[in-house]
């Protein structure tokens, strides 16, 4: 199995190597990526791996808790993109290094572990790594798989590959699962029970940013008017938030939206598009120049989407009205929003059942239906603030998934002979 995989994945780097040139972000990593990078020397860290900004994101609580429980131990965070690592930087994140995850070629993997020499790894959500997880076992490194899932598209894919599945998962020396159906499904993939358990949901666990946005933001809005926030949209999805926005300000001429895609490298279509739909629109990195009033603001910016939720009136959370299987709808929820999004909301789909069933989201299928919803809540503010606070109050019944990873972090390094630390 390893030599097959051995064989893809080196034709995978090859092909990572061709298109490389023409995405800055992915050639500006390769050599990162294969362990050619300097960080400080450091005795025995916790490595914990989050691939991009929703990952990292999660388990910066978790990173805050581990610091407070084990002060004496380093902490190396790891992320594939290069947004991921542009987030820990806003507000900086409570680590030690900060470094590219390594392709799972032999070469890198051991190159990478040599360079870290964790005590410990930490994987964020669903990163399956046969190489870099065989090397660990070789080197007695234990692996913690926390905050895992497994998605509603991906359990059937899995099943074909049960058999070579099973061998990696078995590989794991703990695996934190955010749901009993979670667990589920990873013990049918071969997994121990005896490792396996129901920890929840790091993201649950969020707090207030404490980025400050900058000031020509701000003022943009605190304005009297209701404001409507498309988050984290994909391509296409553009399209009909501004088909939709037309439609809306009919009745609610006062209406402004803020647009914040979910990739950067988007920003400037998106631009394009906002500006062929003929509205007033500013992008965020203009704000500070002189300009006329906006109906529309583009957020072309990193790290600052979850503070502006704070002025919304309603909340779109975008990815799935296509087929994208949706985005994390906590953080409006932490600012008591009402929360729209559509039907593909396959990565979040326990999430998104919750909020459903509690009355703390509405699901529309189509650019009408979010019309109709948005118009609902805009003209019912008693609507808005029922569903706003039982967004709220579902996200904190739901918290708790930190303390239990952290318990989890505490018992295994214990059985590793790692003595306790004087907590801070």
């Amino acid at each position: 199995m390893y030599c097959l995989y051995s064989f893809i994945q080196i034709i995978s780097f090859l092909l990572f190597l061709i298109i490389s040139p023409t995405r800055r972000s992915h050639f500006a990593s390769i050599g990162k990526r294969m362990g050619f990078f300097q960080i400080p020397k450091l005795i025995k860290p916790i490595w914990i791996h989050a691939v991009s900004v929703g990952e990292v994101l999660s388990v910066k609580r978790l990173i805050e808790r581990i610091r407070q429980e084990f002060p004496n131990t380093p902490i190396v965070l790891s992320t594939i993109t290069l947004t991921g690592q542009q987030v820990v930087h806003s507000p900086p994140y409570q680590t030690d290094a900060l470094v590219f995850f390594p392709f799972d070629l032999q070469y890198a993997v051991n190159r990478v572990l040599s360079q870290v020499d964790p005590k410990m790894v930490v994987i964020a959500e669903t990163e399956i790594w046969p190489h870099f997880l065989r090397a660990c076992k070789r080197r007695k490194i234990p692996v913690l798989w926390v905050n895992g899932r497994i998605s509603d598209k991906s359990y059937p894919r899995y099943l074909w590959i049960r058999s070579l599945l099973k061998k990696i998962v078995s590989s794991y020396t703990v695996i934190g699962m955010q749901s009993e159906l979670d667990c589920q499904r990873v013990l049918s993939l071969g997994a121990d029970p005896k490792k396996v358990f129901a920890i929840g949901n790091l993201k649950y666990d969020i707090s207030s940013s404490n980025r400050p946005l900058p000031e020509a933001l701000v003022k943009e809005l605190s304005l009297s008017a209701p404001l409507w926030i498309a988050a984290s949209t994909m391509p296409l999805e553009e399209k009909m938030v501004l088909d939709t926005f037309s439609k809306l300000i009919v009745k609610h001429p006062n209406l402004m939206l803020l647009i914040a895609p979910r990739h950067p490298d988007r920003f400037d279509e998106v631009a394009s598009l906002i500006k062929k739909s003929g509205y007033p629109y500013a992008r965020r990195s203009q704000l500070a120049k002189p300009h006329g009033p906006s109906q529309v603001i583009l957020l072309d910016s990193l790290g600052e989407l979850a503070p502006t939720f704070e002025f919304a009136r309603v909340v779109f959370v975008g990815g799935s009205l296509v087929p994208h299987g949706g985005h994390n709808i906590l953080e409006p929820a932490f600012f008591s929003k009402p929360i729209l999004f559509g039907p593909h909301m396959e990565n979040f789909s326990d999430m998104a059942k919750r909020f459903l069933q509690a009355e703390a989201a509405i699901e529309v299928l189509s650019s009408d239906d979010l019309a109709a919803a948005i118009d609902t809540i805009l003209s019912d503010a008693s609507l808005a603030d029922k569903l706003g606070k039982n967004a709220r109050k579902l996200m904190d019944e739901n918290q708790g998934a930190t303390e239990r990873t952290v318990s989890l972090i505490r018992k295994e390094l214990k059985s590793q002979g790692f003595p306790p630390e004087k907590q801070i």
